[in-house]
């Protein structure tokens, strides 16, 4: 696969949470790309577990621990907009949404990324005054989360 900018990534959620039977987005038909999303940063990491022994002849030995998944990004703030009706709607009532961050198109082979059910933890609206109002989001991973390949190339 070619390098890609950041344009070319997509961002989808769909008002059907992921679960046991649909697990991954190919289950699901109802995704909307998230048009109006801008920078968008996805932060994966791993607390350390120490697993020093005195086998370790003096050596830290370190485990990868619990994984932290959690993504930010803006949205022109347009109250008309579904998308960011949903987030707020679902940020309200302490909703998950499932979500999709892919490297391209959801239906394309090839393409992958990062989806799951998210909590909505930040929803914050920035009104810089040279600026578009924004919708400053940051969701998440809460069930059912994978990184997924699209079948096919």
């Amino acid at each position: 696969m070619a390098e890609k900018v950041g344009w070319e990534c997509k961002a989808y959620h769909s008002p059907t949470d992921l679960d046991a039977d649909s697990n991954t987005p190919a289950d699901l038909s109802d995704w909307d790309e998230i048009t109006r999303a801008r920078d968008i940063s996805i932060d994966q990491s791993d607390d350390e577990v120490d697993a020093t022994s005195r086998a370790n002849s003096g050596d830290k030995a370190t485990l990868q621990g619990l994984r932290d998944r959690s993504i930010s990004f803006d949205m022109l703030w347009d109250t008309d907009d579904t998308d960011l009706v949903a987030f707020r709607t679902a940020y309200l009532a302490r909703n998950t949404v499932a979500m999709a961050f892919m490297d391209g198109d959801i239906e394309t082979g090839g393409s992958e990324g990062l989806c799951g059910n998210f909590s909505i933890t930040e929803f914050n609206r920035g009104e810089g005054l040279g600026d578009a109002v924004v919708a400053n989001i940051t969701v998440k991973l809460y069930s059912h989360g994978s990184w997924y390949v699209v079948a096919g190339s």
